[in-house]
């Protein structure tokens, strides 16, 4: 399920030293957040890792899936209703024919949300 334009839109990237950041927006009314968690709503860890692998997919102009999980780290949590915004620094090296490691910061000016080490490949 593609969550792209729908959860979440990109707002802006640019080009950093290492990789891309992305400038995000969330769809605080999105059906997810009803659910989790009504009242209190959060964005859900695999949402986090889909968002960062279209993102991913993004930098490549491809599209990819998740492979495997190496590394995630849920620091803090993304309540849409405090937070509009957040970024996503992305490092995207290939590692072998189709197949790409993924590192990924999920933050906002003063807060970490997330650390995610990812391989992904690409759909074909």
């Amino acid at each position: 399920m593609k969550l792209r334009d729908d959860l979440f839109k990109i707002k802006e990237s640019e080009k950093t030293e290492n990789g891309v950041r992305y400038g995000l927006t969330l769809n605080a009314d999105h059906s997810i957040y009803k659910a989790h968690f009504p009242g209190q709503p959060i964005t859900p860890g695999v949402c986090i890792i889909q968002i960062v692998t279209e993102l991913a997919g993004d930098v490549l102009n491809q599209e990819l899936f998740l492979k495997e999980i190496k590394n995630v780290k849920f620091l803090s949590v993304i309540s849409p209703e405090d937070v509009k915004t957040i970024s996503c620094d992305l490092v995207v090296k290939e590692i072998r024919e189709d197949q790409y490691k993924v590192q990924a910061t999920v933050f906002s000016e003063e807060i970490v949300y997330a650390k995610l080490s990812l391989q992904c490949q690409n759909r074909q």
